[in-house]
C-alpha cells in the first residue's frame, strides 16, 4: 500500500517501510497491507456458520469421517 504525503511534510521511516520515493510533487512510501481480517476468528467464524446449518457436524469429532467430508455434506445442505 502506497501512502502519500507532500513534498514539505516527508513521512517517518519505521520499520514496516519497504520502500520510500521523492518526486517533485511529493513523497510515496510502502508498507504492507494492514492485515484487516483476523484469520483464526474468520475461520471459527466458517465453522460456527457450517455447524449451525449441518447438525452432524457438532457430533462428527472422533466418529471416523473427515473433516472434508463434513465441510462438503455442509456446503451441499446450505447449496
Amino acid at each position: 500500500m502506497f501512502e502519500e504525503s507532500p513534498i514539505d511534510q516527508p513521512p517517518a521511516l519505521t520499520s514496516d517501510t519497504l520502500a520510500m520515493v521523492r518526486d517533485d510533487q511529493g513523497w510515496s512510501r510502502l508498507v504492507p497491507l494492514p492485515l484487516k481480517i483476523d484469520l483464526l476468528d474468520e475461520a471459527i467464524a466458517v465453522v460456527e456458520a457450517l455447524r449451525a446449518g449441518c447438525p452432524d457436524l457438532k457430533s462428527a469429532r472422533g466418529d471416523g469421517r473427515s473433516s472434508l467430508q463434513m465441510l462438503h455434506k455442509a456446503a451441499r445442505l446450505n447449496a
